[in-house]
């Protein structure tokens, strides 16, 4: 059987290891031009749990709708096109460097 304490510690190694990823990740730009990273995390806030909960700070009144999937790991359909909307947009911003 094992005790709480072995798995606490093997949860805050899988949050250390994604962290040290995801600052790889963004640090990537910096050393190749055709590499681009964005954040979608802005545009989630709002779409989680308790996006019903108008009296929350990130509550958003245009489209309080949930964006994420049965896991919370992934979006549900209305997800995936927030992150392809945020994909296109900053592929229009960055166009010309890609260009030429």
């Amino acid at each position: 059987m094992r005790n709480s304490m072995s798995i606490a510690v093997k949860k805050w190694k899988r949050i250390l290891i994604w962290a040290v990823v995801f600052c790889l990740v963004l640090a990537i730009p910096a050393y190749y031009w055709f590499y681009l990273a964005r954040t979608v995390h802005a545009a989630f806030l709002g779409h989680g749990t308790h996006c019903k909960q108008f009296w929350r700070k990130y509550y958003c009144w245009e489209d309080p709708s949930y964006w994420f999937g049965e896991s919370l790991e992934a979006p549900n359909i209305r997800g995936f096109d927030a992150v392809r909307r945020i994909f296109l947009i900053e592929i229009a911003k960055e166009w010309k460097r890609f260009v030429e």
